[in-house]
């Protein structure tokens, strides 16, 4: 019997309100793992070509994860426009629905079936954009980290890691912050999701909060953009679980948020269908052997957000930016992990490393570069993590393997 697949449109973006209506709009195909547009097998699709972007889109289509089974499109027309999406598994796009008069859209995906590729288009009157992605189930996943885009001014050094993300094709887009110069300029998100052409309609995206975006209106625009009702959340995809959480110790996201960290990581150790490896993204490192002046930062973050973490049972990985460098660090003799904590941070767009000086005790610097921008590649099985640490060339900066 085939799946119907259910849309939830929101209309035109005003703040947050939206009014939602859900119809079934297609089946897509029969019980069978297809492939996307261009060959590859059911996770692991071919990327359509890195087209010029229509006049008819203010910005690509941009996915987000909301579980397992559901999948937001996202995009902005210029000027506001209606359009058609159309959704398919493999290379038949079967089915459509007609979005409503808008700029900001969302298009929500429902009852995707797991492990497999699905190809999508957004056409607005003739123009279309393609893009791929995978729901989670399989395996094995392939991510890219990012840290420090800093769009607009920074958007050139984050846009020439396209050709390596396109090459890799990761499943899913992990960003440590600071996406933007500020987030209360609509413009500066719009330059953000622009100079991320390349790769941002192929990858479900994880967004994390930042100081950049510390203000009402920015924290505004990025839920209304990126459909968050919070600022922290979990993603579960096949071997990996990752934790996206908001670095700002403001009063309003940590009563609630830090209790919610350490239960996650009681979640992720638990004994039931526990992820491989627990990975945790934010914007301030726990780690940095520079910009000593951010000393009382590191120790919040390594009391709240690390010590929530292990109190949990531990973390393999975390993902961090903010100091605008690349450093891998491992944390030592916590109470209560098992083993050394790995934590990277990376500079996708910036490099402005501080005044050297005092790092956190836990922390010993394993390989800093104070000269590169860096993305970060990750491969995860259900045994092995492998993770290397490029530059805007392809070359290596740093590479390294978490075994479970």
């Amino acid at each position: 019997m085939k799946t119907p697949v259910f849309i939830a449109l929101l209309a035109p973006w005003l703040g947050c309100e939206a009014a939602v209506i859900e119809v079934p709009i297609c089946d897509v195909g029969p019980e069978v793992q297809g492939e996307a547009p261009g060959g590859g097998g059911a996770t692991d699709p071919e990327w359509p070509e890195d087209e010029l972007l229509p006049a008819a889109f203010q910005t690509p289509p941009y996915l987000t994860l909301l579980d397992p089974t559901t999948v937001v499109v996202s995009w902005r027309a210029t000027p506001a426009a209606a359009a058609t999406v159309r959704l398919g598994t493999g290379a038949v796009l079967s089915g459509r629905i007609d979005a409503p008069l808008a700029v900001q859209h969302h298009v929500t995906l429902f009852g995707l079936r797991p492990a497999t590729s699905h190809c999508y288009e957004v056409d607005i009157a003739g123009a279309v954009r393609r893009g791929v992605f995978v729901t989670p189930g399989s395996g094995s996943v392939r991510m890219v980290q990012l840290g420090e885009f800093h769009a607009p001014s920074n958007s050139a050094e984050a846009a020439a890691f396209g050709p390596i993300i396109r090459e890799f094709r990761p499943h899913l887009l992990v960003e440590s912050g600071d996406m933007v110069d500020d987030g209360e300029d609509m413009t500066h998100w719009v330059e953000y999701l622009r100079s991320s052409a390349a790769w941002i309609s192929n990858v479900l995206l994880l967004p994390a909060h930042s100081n950049h975006v510390g203000t009402a209106g920015g924290i505004g625009h990025m839920q209304c953009l990126f459909d968050l009702d919070r600022m922290w959340f979990a993603t579960r995809f096949g071997p990996v679980e990752v934790l996206s959480i908001a670095s700002e110790s403001l009063d309003e996201f940590h009563s609630d948020e830090v209790p919610w960290i350490r239960r996650q990581a009681e979640l992720a150790h638990d004994g039931d269908d526990d992820p491989a490896f627990l990975l945790a993204a934010w914007h301030h490192p726990a780690c940095s052997s520079n910009y000593a002046s951010r000393k009382d930062k590191r120790e919040w973050v390594m009391d709240n957000i690390v010590g929530g973490l292990v109190a949990g049972g531990g973390v393999d990985l975390i993902l961090v930016g903010h100091d605008k460098y690349y450093e891998r660090s491992t944390l030592s003799g916590l109470p209560g992990q098992q083993g050394d904590i790995v934590h990277v941070m990376t500079n996708v767009g910036r490099i402005s490393p501080g005044t050297a000086g005092d790092n956190h005790a836990a922390c010993t610097p394993v390989l800093t570069d104070l000269d590169d921008n860096s993305a970060l590649l990750i491969s995860v099985d259900a045994t092995t993590l492998q993770a290397r640490a490029v530059r805007q060339d392809g070359s290596t900066i740093d590479e390294f393997e978490l075994l479970r």
